[in-house]
C-alpha cells in the first residue's frame, strides 16, 4: 500500500485523503450551512452552529500494515457538543450509530455498556506515542499490577466502541485533536456509558481537546485518579 508521512511523522494513505474529500462533498451537498473540520485538512466552515468533524481513517497505522483494526469516524457537533456519531468498521461490517436521546446501535441492535465495577482481568484501551499532548506515564503499569488488561490496536475509535458494545470497560486517549473523540463520546453516552477529558471534566469538542477518557461509567472516578496518579 502506497503511504506518506505527514509533517507531524503520522502515516496518510491515499485512502485517507479520498473519504476526507468524499465526506466534505457529501456534507456540503446534503448541509450547505454545516461546517466540516477532517483530520487530513479538508475544512470549512469552522464558525458553523453545526459542525462534522471526521477521521477517515482511525488507526492508519495498523491500516498501512495490514492489520485491521481501523475505523471510519465522523461526529456531528452542535456549539461544541456532539449530537450524533457514526463509527464504522470496515472489516467486520460492524456499524455504530447514535443520536442524543435515542440510544446507540451497533448494526441497527442497541447497545449497552458493561456493569463491570471490578478491573481484575477486564480490558481497557490505549493509545501512546512520543508526541502526544499527555505523557500517561506509569497508567499501564499502575492498571496492570491491580489485575487489569490492557490492549492497544492502534484506533482510538475501535477500542471506543469495544467500550459502547460492553467488550472493554475503558479506553484512555492522550491527544488533542476532536476529531478523534466527538463520535465516540455521543455513541458511548448513549449506550450507557461517560466521557470526559482525563480529569473527568466535561469540554468542547469543536477545538482542541484535553484528551479522552470513556468508560462504562462505574469505573470512571477509579480511572480519573489512576490518569492523575499517572501523568507526567
Amino acid at each position: 500500500m502506497k503511504r506518506e508521512l505527514k509533517v507531524d511523522g503520522t502515516l496518510l494513505t491515499a485512502t485517507d485523503q479520498e473519504v476526507s474529500k468524499l465526506v466534505l462533498q457529501e456534507v456540503m451537498s446534503h448541509f450547505p450551512r454545516h461546517g466540516v473540520l477532517s483530520e487530513e485538512g479538508d475544512t470549512t466552515q469552522l464558525n458553523s452552529e453545526y459542525l462534522w468533524l471526521c477521521d477517515p481513517v482511525d488507526g492508519t497505522l495498523p491500516f498501512a500494515h495490514g492489520v485491521p483494526t481501523c475505523a471510519f469516524s465522523l461526529g456531528l457537533v452542535r456549539d461544541g457538543v456532539p449530537v450524533a456519531g457514526v463509527i464504522y468498521d470496515p472489516f467486520i461490517d460492524r456499524l455504530y450509530y447514535a443520536e442524543k436521546g435515542t440510544g446507540a446501535t451497533l448494526n441497527g441492535v442497541r447497545i449497552h455498556v458493561s456493569e463491570d465495577a471490578d478491573v481484575l482481568y477486564r480490558p481497557i484501551g490505549c493509545v501512546y506515542w512520543r508526541t502526544a499532548r499527555f505523557n500517561l506515564g506509569t497508567l499501564d503499569q499502575k492498571f496492570t499490577q491491580q489485575g487489569g488488561k490492557i490492549l492497544a490496536v492502534g484506533s482510538t475509535a475501535y477500542m471506543g466502541m469495544l467500550v459502547a458494545s460492553g467488550e472493554f470497560i475503558a479506553n484512555v486517549w492522550p491527544g488533542e485533536t476532536p476529531w478523534d473523540a466527538a463520535a465516540m463520546k455521543i455513541i458511548v453516552e448513549e449506550a450507557g456509558g461517560k466521557v470526559t477529558d482525563l480529569f473527568g471534566k466535561d469540554q468542547r469538542y469543536d477545538g482542541k481537546i484535553r484528551g479522552i477518557l470513556v468508560t462504562n461509567g462505574v469505573t470512571h472516578a477509579y480511572m480519573t485518579e489512576l490518569i492523575r496518579e499517572s501523568i507526567s
